[in-house]
């Protein structure tokens, strides 16, 4: 009988001990998890363009009358990458606001600035306005862009191959122009939402070859 108090009286004791650890666990769970509030920069940007950095651009003209008029241009496919860098889902009302800024390395006052808008969010989808970022996860805006300049310091709007070198060729109807490479930069900045701070990409160095098709002749 002796030795079961004994063991009894231990027993208690243990569960006593293991009871208060539990507490103190708990309450030191409970200081240790406040509310998580997302950082005020949980978005990383970068862009990139299609095709590739070393790019060939081809315009066509016609004539018209006395005139040249531009009959197709190849533009180029520019995607604005608004990545999720927090460890957890970000979903909010979109609020998009920011710009892609496109320039002349070598001249870089001789520039384009193009906004971006959220209809030019093409993924992911949104619902009822409200946009859901997963962990990762990137907002993809896509521009399109026709090499052409908006912000110069003279106010002109005038294409990237006006201040380049030209070799030039022809046949008996066609006049061909291709310029030396254009070495350009681009670099975007972009928010997201009301609660996200604004956040801007690495800058991203790319050359252009343009060629242009001139008719001859009336």
């Amino acid at each position: 009988m002796s030795v079961f108090r004994r063991n009894s009286s231990a027993g208690i004791a243990l569960c006593a001990l293991i009871l208060g650890i539990a507490v103190l666990i708990l309450h030191g769970c409970d200081e240790s998890l406040p509310p998580r509030d997302a950082p005020a920069h949980p978005i990383d940007v970068s862009i990139g363009c299609t095709p590739p950095p070393f790019i060939v651009v081809q315009y066509v003209y016609v004539r018209k009358g006395d005139s040249l008029i531009v009959a197709s241009i190849q533009d180029m496919s520019i995607a604005v990458n608004a990545m999720n860098s927090w460890d957890e889902v970000l979903q909010d009302t979109v609020d998009l606001h920011g710009t892609l800024t496109i320039w002349d390395v070598e001249h870089p006052e001789h520039r384009t600035i193009m906004s971006l808008e959220k209809q030019y969010v093409a993924s992911p989808p949104l619902t009822d306005g409200l946009l859901t970022l997963l962990p990762g996860r990137a907002a993809v805006v896509d521009l399109r862009w026709y090499s052409y300049s908006n912000d110069s310091t003279n106010g002109a709007i005038e294409g990237f191959w006006k201040r380049v070198h030209v070799t030039v060729s022809a046949t008996h109807s066609m006049l061909t122009e291709t310029t030396d490479p254009v070495h350009l930069a681009m670099q975007g900045s972009i928010q997201l939402f009301k609660k996200a701070g604004r956040a801007t990409s690495p800058i991203f160095y790319f050359d252009v070859v343009y060629r242009l098709y001139v008719p001859l002749g009336p």
